[in-house]
């Protein structure tokens, strides 16, 4: 399922990724943030950042604002999905 996803991901147009941004950026942090796998944990974390380099800036800026909205709540899981997201931004 993971292969499939990122295969969409890298073939599909920017324009069907941005239109899907919330049904693909959501569940894939939440399996980053509660697998227990590492190796299914780096896979979900390298897909997420082939996703976030696919995005267009309209959908880039609404994945930055779920972050921004994490961090901003006082929920501790939100913090830690947050920061992890956040990394895929600057590697």
């Amino acid at each position: 399922m993971l292969e499939m996803l990122h295969a969409i991901i890298v073939k599909f147009p920017v324009q069907a990724v941005d239109e899907q941004v919330e049904t693909i950026f959501l569940p894939l942090v939440l399996r980053l943030v509660n697998e227990d796998s590492n190796q299914l944990r780096a896979m979900v974390g390298s897909i997420l950042k082939v996703f976030i380099g696919k995005l267009g800036q309209r959908s880039l800026q609404r994945v930055l604002s779920f972050c921004l909205s994490w961090l901003k709540n006082d929920k501790q899981q939100l913090w830690r999905a947050a920061s992890q997201v956040w990394e895929f931004f600057y590697y």
